[in-house]
């Protein structure tokens, strides 16, 4: 099952939870060149963004404990958890650079009590910004909030197609045929079928034929 295939089905199952409760949105970072970008959903409505900062300079153990101290202490505790799903893809996501920020993305992972998580694929919700968004709009904290935009708008979508179609369901069919069927009728026999005539050719009919024993005479001594 692929990446995307599992979020799907991840979505769909936290629908409700999604559209009512709190969703934590984070766009993952160590702390480092970046930083962790954080948005909270409320009943499907934007109601808290913005960065978790920390000093570059410090030890990556460091940035990372004081990262997870302002989640478990600052941000409220979610219903859905969503994360951007960062894997190593040789030429886009590989080097030393990206160990650090798995590493980062551990140490998110492991600070918010979520049981309901959710891992998007950044192929698939950057496919719904805007054209120009990486030149005019991008940045740690919009990029959590277009994360969280897409969980809940894409569970939106799915409970609007589960209610069409119920509606569908509801729609009257046509009444079944009212013919009388004569159930005791009995079955008509199948028509004997004539024995299949099959020819043979005199020179295959030679070749299947065994050689007679020839008749030597004994010659008299």
């Amino acid at each position: 099952m692929t990446a995307w295939r599992i979020t799907e089905s991840l979505i769909k199952k936290y629908t409700e939870n999604l559209l009512t409760g709190t969703v934590l949105a984070i766009d993952p970072a160590s702390g480092g060149s970046s930083m962790p970008g954080y948005a909270v959903y409320k009943g499907g409505q934007l109601v808290q963004s913005g960065t978790i900062a920390v000093k570059p300079h410090l030890m990556l153990n460091v940035r990372l404990r004081l990262i997870a101290d302002v989640l478990r202490n600052e941000l409220p505790v979610p219903d859905v958890f969503v994360i951007e799903d960062i894997r190593r893809i040789r030429g886009i996501f590989s080097g030393a650079s990206v160990d650090i920020l798995f590493k980062g993305i551990g140490a998110i992972m492991s600070a918010v009590t979520c049981d309901k998580f959710i891992e998007i694929p950044p192929t698939v919700w950057t496919k719904t910004v805007e054209a120009n968004y990486k030149t005019t709009r991008k940045s740690d904290e919009q990029d959590a909030i277009e994360i969280g935009r897409f969980a809940i708008e894409y569970a939106q979508e799915y409970r609007s197609r589960l209610k069409n179609k119920g509606t569908e369901d509801e729609t009257p069919r046509k009444a079944p045929s009212t013919r009388k069927t004569n159930i005791c009728r009995v079955p008509k026999s199948p028509k004997a079928r004539k024995p299949r005539k099959v020819k043979i050719s005199s020179s295959s009919f030679r070749a299947s034929r065994s050689p007679a024993p020839s008749k030597r005479r004994r010659s008299k001594k």
